[in-house]
Order: C-alpha cells, then sequence, then structure tokens
C-alpha cells in the first residue's frame, strides 16, 4: 500500500458488518482500522459512506466498496494541527497535546475537542476534473468531466482556507 491503489480480496464473516472488512483491510495494509473509512465511489464521485457499525448486507451486490486511509487530524508538538495527508501505509505520528495547549495558526473563535479529547474533525471529498473540447456546443466549447479516484481529507472542523487549501496541496 501507498499512494495508489491496491485491490484487496478479504474474507469476512456473512453476518459481519463494516467494521469487519476494515479490520480485515487494516491487518492486510498494517493500518489501524480508525482510519480507515469504507465508500461507494460513483464515476469519480463519493456516493456513500458506510459506518463502521453497519451490517455488511447494506452493500448492495453491484457496489465496489473503497477504502480510503484518512488520517486523524493531530496536533504537532508546537499545537498545531498537522497537515492532512493522503498518504498511506504511514503511521501518523500522535501527540499528547491537551485541549487546553492547542491553538490554530490562524486565528479561530474556539477549538472543538470531543469527549476523548481529539479535535473534532470533517471529512471533504476532493475529486479530479480536466476540461475536453468538445466539437457541438453551445456557449463554451470545453466540457468538464471526471477521472481517477477521489481523494478524502480529514481536516478540523474549524480551519481556515488556507489551512484548507494547504491539506489539499
Amino acid at each position: 500500500v501507498g499512494q495508489h491503489s491496491v485491490q484487496v480480496c478479504a474474507r469476512v464473516p456473512k453476518q459481519g458488518s463494516i467494521s469487519d472488512l476494515l479490520r480485515a483491510v487494516a491487518g492486510f495494509a498494517s493500518l489501524d482500522p480508525s482510519e480507515l473509512l469504507t465508500t461507494d465511489v460513483v464515476e469519480g464521485y463519493v456516493f456513500q459512506v458506510w459506518e463502521p457499525q453497519q451490517p455488511l448486507s447494506a452493500i448492495s451486490d453491484d457496489a465496489r466498496p473503497m477504502v480510503f486511509q484518512v488520517p486523524p487530524v493531530v496536533a504537532t508538538s508546537s499545537g498545531h494541527p498537522a497537515s492532512a495527508t493522503v498518504v498511506t501505509g504511514v503511521e501518523v505520528p500522535t501527540s499528547d497535546v491537551t485541549a487546553e495547549s492547542f491553538e490554530l495558526s490562524a486565528p479561530v473563535a474556539s477549538t472543538a475537542f470531543n469527549a476523548n479529547g481529539d479535535i473534532n474533525s470533517v471529512i471533504i471529498y476532493l475529486v479530479h476534473r480536466r476540461l475536453r473540447k468538445v466539437q457541438r456546443y453551445f456557449l463554451n466549447p470545453y466540457k468538464s468531466e471526471l477521472f481517477g479516484v477521489p481523494i478524502l481529507l480529514r481536516v478540523p472542523s474549524k480551519c481556515h482556507a488556507r489551512q484548507l487549501y494547504q491539506a489539499t496541496w
């Protein structure tokens, strides 16, 4: 596993849950199952995200589930959130930073933490688009089209545009 997609065939209990699938993939890739997210990607878009407690029967027979590594947002030793990464197969650094010592690089009204003291975060979906020149058009000779596999990023729920841009690029 690396920055590229890897197709995995995993054996899971017939009456199992999505978390069984996540554990099987995590074992194959030497990752923490809590960093993984199972989705249904249709024509370049994330069509559906399955929760770990959902039964495997929630996945339709024609669906091809995709599992993404979406590392948690962690604070660095300076107290700032680490940049989100899309690299898979890499250990995410952990930190013992408490809620009181955490601050963003840009001013924010407050930083939200959950009950475990982790930074509240959201997952955003990035798609790849390109413009293709078409012969028949009305106003614009270019048509936008999707290609490739989307990218999922976890970012703090309260972040500035600059942080989002840095995490994306």
